[in-house]
């Protein structure tokens, strides 16, 4: 399904809903290394779609480098969660915006 999916499901295929405010908290915590991407897996029920997606996410915040940029891109990357759950940022919109 991948991450997306996952985060702007609604009706029928909202059994598999992620809430965007609860999965950039758990991504904070794996940030700040009180959680593991494992942990994070297996809380949210990732399947190997969402769990590539997530190594994507994570590739990318790695490069950022500095400290300050992956705590602004953090904020970026919830920001792009929300706008895509209202229906407002579609999945290259929100590809675009988090600059991969």
């Amino acid at each position: 399904m991948g991450l997306y999916e996952r985060w702007t499901a609604t009706g029928e295929d909202a059994t598999g809903k992620i809430a965007v405010h609860a999965f950039t908290a758990a991504l904070r915590e794996v940030a700040r290394g009180r959680r593991t991407v494992a942990q994070l897996v297996t809380v949210f029920a990732l399947d190997a779609d969402d769990q590539a997606d997530l190594n994507a996410l994570g590739a990318h915040y790695t490069a950022l480098g500095t400290v300050l940029a992956k705590e602004q891109w953090l904020l970026d990357l919830h920001g792009v969660m929300v706008l895509a759950e209202a229906g407002i940022y579609n999945k290259a919109q929100c590809t675009d915006a988090l600059g991969f």
